[in-house]
């Protein structure tokens, strides 16, 4: 008879497990490459025979699992099994508050314990460190020893970003920089900002990489003020590829959070401006096939995050109002690319004439858009050497309603003075051909 291949054990002691009991609903698991939290409850009840009964039913289970992946490198992973609720999820990134805080001491030795078994010795800045320290060394090497972040009231603050936990499972700062930018982009400064940079700033450089130079995103990690939130960062990027290289630097500096957070709310009005900016760049690229649909100079060129919130926020509400003809009235056949003196007027002949307007004079004429379709009132802007200077209002009975430049302000007496004599006279040689059978 063959005699077995005598298989070499990683656990060359043969230790199979320790198991403790901190409390009586508690159970704590060691093994050679994992440590399991279980937790249970006590059910009581009375039988249909009256006879009281009690059992114990299993709850909460969190493993902390340093398994080889298919590379053969050991990093820590954190699951949580919700037998109750049959959910299982993958908890790594998250160092939440989920085991009670007298058994935080007893885990944080069985953390270390775990490390020695499969990694090495715990490395000294770590010694006698939490148990969040601990799962956090043990999971992102690049993140061992770091401040934790702290935790915003009902939301969860991940250690790392999604999509990006591989580049903090790296041991060196080198290898976090060329995972986040390639071997290319390589260089000295970038790799000692990766070594203390805040992993969420660096994934708003990572969103952008390749879009503006390696010293913008240097600058950009290295700024020791501010703070950044979970922004949407595939967004992010689309809205840094339209936008105007001279302007990218600009906007890129102001990406984070300078305020304090408003207490209803847990977000700071940066924090919500930038949250919404992107939301708008989303809706408007539902609505429209490609971003140069609705991309203006306005959002190509942005000054200021608050600026381009606000322009974007006037295209969303453009895009999200159904586009309309303006009938011609009798008033706009009239006085349709008429010359006065103080301009040539021009008849609105489309709702979106009328946003356009509105944003450029900084007034509510959008908002006759209704009654300009219904054929109520006509509408008008006043051009001088191709620049709108004024809105015109004409009444069903061909009076001037109203006659205002920007910011709803009159115009100069003169000007307005001759305007109104032009569109009198005109309105008068209109009437006269009407009555002549002419239209």
């Amino acid at each position: 008879m063959r005699k077995a291949k005598q298989v070499e054990q990683e656990n060359p002691t043969h230790w199979v497990e320790r198991r403790t009991y901190p409390d009586e609903m508690t159970m704590v698991i060691e093994r050679p490459e994992t440590l399991v939290v279980g937790f249970s409850s006590l059910v009581t009840g009375v039988s249909v025979n009256n006879v009281p009964w009690k059992r114990w039913k299993r709850g909460l289970r969190i493993t902390f699992s340093v398994r080889r992946s298919r590379a053969g490198r050991r990093a820590l992973h954190i699951y949580v099994f919700d037998r109750r609720a049959g959910t299982l999820q993958n908890r790594t990134a998250v160092i939440a508050s989920l085991i009670p805080e007298p058994l935080h001491e007893q885990v944080a030795g069985a953390l270390s314990r775990l490390w020695e078994r499969n990694v090495g010795a715990v490395p000294e800045l770590l010694s006698g460190s939490s148990m969040s320290a601990l799962a956090v060394g043990l999971a992102f090497p690049a993140l061992a020893g770091r401040p934790l972040p702290t935790p915003k009231p009902f939301t969860e603050s991940p250690v790392a970003p999604a999509g990006l936990t591989h580049a903090w499972r790296q041991a060196t700062a080198r290898g976090v920089a060329e995972q986040l930018f390639g071997k290319r982009a390589l260089r000295r400064d970038l790799i000692r900002a990766c070594a203390t940079v805040d992993p969420h700033r660096a994934a708003i450089a990572h969103a952008v990489r390749g879009l503006v130079p390696v010293d913008h995103l240097v600058e950009y990690m290295q700024q020791p003020d501010g703070t950044v939130d979970r922004w949407d960062r595939n967004t992010l990027r689309q809205l840094f590829t339209a936008i105007a290289p001279a302007s990218r630097r600009r906007l890129l500096l102001q990406t984070q959070v300078r305020d304090e957070p408003r207490p209803q709310w847990n977000l700071s009005d940066d924090s919500l401006t930038i949250f919404d900016a992107l939301r708008c760049v989303r809706e408007l690229t539902e609505v429209h096939a490609s971003a140069d649909a609705w991309m203006t100079d306005d959002v190509r060129k942005p000054k200021s995050w608050r600026e381009l919130h606000d322009h974007l926020s006037r295209l969303l509400r453009r895009a999200e109002t159904p586009q309309r003809s303006i009938p011609p009235t009798a008033h706009a056949a009239a006085l349709d690319g008429l010359v006065t003196p103080a301009g040539r007027l021009r008849a609105a002949k489309q709702t979106s004439d009328l946003f356009d307007w509105a944003e450029a004079m900084d007034n509510c004429i959008a908002g006759y858009a209704s009654e300009a379709v219904g054929g109520d009132t006509t509408l008008f802007g006043l051009y001088r050497d191709g620049a709108l200077i004024a809105n015109m209002e004409v009444g069903p009975e061909g009076r001037i309603e109203q006659l205002f430049g920007r910011f709803n302000e009159h115009l100069p007496a003169a000007d307005e003075q001759a305007v109104t004599d032009a569109v009198e006279t005109a309105l008068a040689e209109r009437r006269q051909l009407v009555a002549g059978g002419v239209r």
